[in-house]
């Protein structure tokens, strides 16, 4: 009986089986790697864990011992306060006010405090409270990174335009690509920030800045000029209309001809009058336009907010000496204990 059912199984059905074994297998091999993983985890943390309830006294007084050491030290150590100025360059001096702060940044590193006390025309000692500076990306608000995108797709091809989402943009945006500015400034002098304003308002302009300005103050001069010409030839165009009109009233006639030349019916004139007035409207607004445009960038930088009169303490993990030592110290542990028990392994690796 068992001969004549195992003659009966087809080859499809000793496949099929010979499949689900393996898939079996497969899987039973996968949830044991997982397995293992787990399971190495929890040996590792209790290891750790049986390694700090053995020298539990160790740790606990090197652990006292550099909190006591970093409390000590930041009491002593002078605290570190900062202020911050938001500004808006214009005429590319942005790229001069990064080159400045690199340069301040350099004078601090090579104690150059007279230098820089002249820079910000500030005594010596102030000068030598000063830490660093720091040139950031201002605030930024979604709506205004959507019009700057807008007007960067705009000033593109459609083709590039299509293959640059809003993500991408924001992405990929550099610091020179802000509108503000952040300047930062750290010292150990609580009311020095609100002096460093004018030192600052001067790193603004530079060779290139001024040569941008006068280029662009040329051509608003030759536009207005153009417009205003315009304006008047349209002035006179128009008293010329509003004689033909005169004229069509006194004949009593809807055309008028002067000396052979064709006649100017009243509707061309209707017509005419009002197309001139259209574009004297057009050439008055570019020349508000273009005048608003001097009044908003007259400047070579617009301050948003001044530095404060007084700066605020600068707190960080790293400044707090207490958290920080004893961070450091049991991170020292860790690294001797993991090294003796690796030599010991070693040294009883073959025997």
């Amino acid at each position: 009986m068992s001969e004549n059912s195992s003659k009966n199984d087809t080859p499809e059905e000793v496949d099929l089986g010979q499949l689900f074994n393996a898939v079996g297998k497969m899987f039973e091999r996968f949830f044991r790697f997982i397995g293992s993983i787990f399971i190495a985890i929890f040996s590792v943390f209790v290891f750790a864990l049986k390694a700090v309830i053995v020298h539990v006294k160790i740790i606990a007084s090197v652990l006292l011992i550099a909190f006591l050491i970093g409390f000590a030290y930041e009491k002593t150590k002078d605290p570190v306060y900062f202020g911050r100025m938001l500004v808006e360059p214009y005429f590319q001096s942005q790229y001069q006010l990064s080159n400045n702060i690199d340069y301040y940044n350099s004078l601090i590193g090579n104690e150059s405090h007279e230098i820089l006390a002249s820079v910000f025309d500030i005594s010596t000692e102030d000068a030598e409270k000063l830490i660093n500076f720091n040139l950031e990306t201002g605030p930024e608000t979604e709506n205004d990174l959507l019009r700057e995108y807008d007007k960067y797709v705009s000033s593109i091809d459609t083709t590039t335009a299509s293959q640059i989402n809003f993500k991408d943009y924001k992405q990929n945006r550099k610091l020179f690509d802000s509108k503000i500015f952040a300047v930062e400034v750290k010292s150990r002098k609580q009311d020095i920030f609100r002096d460093l304003n004018q030192g600052f308002y001067e790193s603004f302009k530079n060779d290139y800045s001024i040569i941008l300005k006068n280029r662009r103050d040329s051509t608003i001069a030759l536009k207005r000029r153009t417009f205003k010409r315009s304006v008047k030839q349209l002035d006179s165009m128009k008293l010329v209309y509003l004689k033909i009109k005169e004229e069509e009233a006194k004949n009593g006639s809807g055309k008028l001809g002067v000396q052979g030349m064709i006649p100017i019916t009243q509707e061309k004139s209707d017509t005419k009058e009002y197309e001139l007035l259209q574009t004297e409207l057009r050439l008055r607004d570019s020349i508000r336009f273009i005048e608003q445009e001097v009044i908003d960038k007259n400047m070579y930088y617009d301050v948003v907010s001044k530095f404060p009169e007084i700066g605020k303490k600068h707190k960080t993990f790293f400044s707090k000496y207490s958290l920080l030592f004893p961070t450091i110290a049991f991170i020292i542990l860790c690294v001797i204990f993991i090294g003796l028990k690796s030599i010991t392994y070693i040294q009883n690796y073959e025997k």
